[in-house]
């Protein structure tokens, strides 16, 4: 196929049987007949700007984009020299570059294009263009460009390049300009990918497989392509629901839809949880971050399992196609589930859960017993509502607590029995037990403080936008101690209260906080030290 939706196969520029292939990109088109009048001479043969000046071609390194333009010389030496004919020259601009070879300095120079494209200034301020047809030329270039970004979907449908996950901001004709020149770059690799993943047109070219196995094994290029796929699903199966909610007639294809969009999450959820996208993520500027791309997976109201709800209501679940897509919804749920357990998120899993994490969540949450309820109330994502059932009560931080305090019962009941002497120095004692206590409290605030921080260096997107760390990521992180510390607390309370009740152990109140304290430490201190394993983990880690 030699059409796809933005570019064509040249056959006249190409030479197939050397492996040269040029596809034109029919994003923009240039009209002579809007250019100066001498432009649309072209006397003895002479060549002018090609109706489709903007090309790419794919070769066994990668692709290059380039712009071919005519330069009018608007010199009257020149026009006298040339018998009063105004002289043309050609220039050819190198708009965007990708090559990926496989090893690790073509990588990092592969990815550093990608990130360039995202915000790369073109026309260049410094072009050798000042007036004249070149300044024809870029004015047609503008306005076919905005008029082909505000009217997109009205005249191609949906495509990467319209999706408002790739703009800072809604466009339109009076867009400021130098916005408009930090998106050119962006929406031309946006146009070749989604040819590249849709269309056969590429497969004309002899190195297609090898530049789509390359570029796929690049993390980088992968997750752009599993992130555009997934807002395009998306976007796609909101349209047919929104176009179809009233009769719902054929339920094939909304099956249909829903079973693309269903894949796209699973593969852009197994992309984001991937170990080396924290810090490739945080460098990118394609991607925000891996926290901030997953809350939006689950926040969105139409999410795969907020879309599978309603077609559940109309449509017999025991269908043998909506079991199949609610055990894939599932299985990415639960591994976004364990991701936000290993980071210490507990409001991430509640994004899983509910899309939400309100403060009504956070009480449940704190409160054990009112879990459950909450889960059965609030939560109207049935395919996942029973996901993290167990994990959500962090059951390796209480199996560690209820360990420790084990251990420890023979030591506590000696020093209370000290404690509790008269011969003792109570004064004393009082005056250890409370600086034990502030100890206790400040050698575990840093060790869950450091220990969260390792293990969220690279999640959040402070440094893409206006927020400092000093309010955003290092106030999450405190929270997130004091989540755990909470709930960490509840357990050793709980503990000590059986221990206490159900041995002949006693001791004051300020002997029994230190005692939870102590025990509660101890409990978190051992598990992550000698097991390499956060206390929030499930048992199946």
């Amino acid at each position: 196929m030699n059409y796809g939706k933005w570019f064509t196969l040249d056959l006249e520029a190409s030479d197939l049987r050397h492996g040269i292939n040029v596809f034109n990109y029919r994003g923009f088109k240039f009209y002579k007949k809007d250019a100066p009048k001498e432009f649309e001479k072209e006397e003895d043969g002479e060549q002018t700007t090609p109706e489709y000046p903007i090309f790419a071609v794919l070769n066994a390194d990668g692709v290059h984009f380039c712009c071919h333009y005519a330069l009018l010389s608007p010199s009257s030496k020149d026009e006298d020299s040339n018998n009063g004919k105004l002289p043309i020259y050609h220039q050819d601009n190198m708009i965007l570059s990708l090559e990926c070879s496989g090893n690790t300095h073509t990588s990092r120079d592969f990815h550093h294009r990608i990130n360039e494209a995202f915000c790369t200034v073109y026309p260049r301020k410094n072009n050798p263009i000042e007036d004249g047809t070149g300044d024809a030329f870029f004015k047609q270039f503008k306005s076919q460009t905005l008029r082909g970004i505000g009217e997109l979907e009205a005249e191609k449908g949906v495509t990467y390049s319209s999706l408002e996950v790739f703009r800072k901001q809604q466009i339109d004709e009076n867009w400021d300009v130098t916005e408009y020149t930090h998106f050119v770059v962006r929406k031309l690799f946006l146009d070749f990918l989604y040819d590249f993943e849709h269309t056969d047109v590429f497969h004309n070219s002899p190195h297609y497989d090898t530049v789509y196995s390359r570029f796929h094994e690049d993390l980088l290029f992968d997750a752009i392509a599993k992130k555009a796929e997934y807002y395009y699903q998306k976007k796609l199966c909101e349209n047919v629901f929104c176009n179809t909610k009233d009769r719902f007639e054929d339920k094939n294809y909304l099956l249909a839809n829903l079973e693309n969009y269903v894949y796209a999450e699973h593969h852009w959820v197994e992309c984001i949880l991937n170990p080396q996208s924290d810090k490739l993520f945080y460098d990118s500027n394609w991607i925000i971050s891996t926290k901030k791309e997953l809350d939006n997976v689950y926040t969105s109201v139409n999410s795969c399992a907020d879309l599978l709800e309603k077609i559940q209501m109309l449509y017999d679940d025991s269908e043998t196609k909506i079991i199949e897509l609610k055990q894939i919804i599932k299985s990415s749920a639960e591994q976004a589930h364990a991701w936000y357990i290993h980071k210490y998120d507990l409001g991430g899993s509640l994004h899983v859960l509910f899309g939400d994490r309100s403060p009504v969540l956070w009480l449940c949450l704190c409160i054990p017993p009112l879990f459950p309820i909450a889960r059965k109330l609030l939560s109207k994502r049935s395919a996942i509502r029973m996901v993290g059932t167990i994990e959500m009560f962090l059951p390796r931080m209480f199996a560690a607590i209820f360990a420790a305090w084990f251990s420890l019962f023979s030591f506590v009941d000696r020093y209370i029995s000290v404690w509790q002497n008269p011969i003792s120095h109570q004064n004393h004692t009082s005056g250890w037990i409370t600086l034990g206590i502030f100890a206790t409290l400040l050698l575990m605030f840093t060790f869950l403080y450091s220990e969260i921080k390792r293990k969220t260096k690279y999640t959040f997107e402070d440094h893409k936008t206006e927020l400092s760390k000093s309010t955003s990521f290092e106030g999450t992180i405190l929270r997130r101690v004091l989540s755990i510390f909470v709930i960490g607390f509840e357990y050793s309370a709980i503990t000590s209260i059986f221990i206490y009740n159900t041995t002949k152990l006693g001791g004051n109140l300020i002997q029994i906080i230190f005692s939870i304290l102590i025990v509660m430490f101890i409990g978190i201190f051992v598990q992550m030290i000698f097991d390499d394993k956060s206390v929030s983990e499930s048992f199946n880690q």
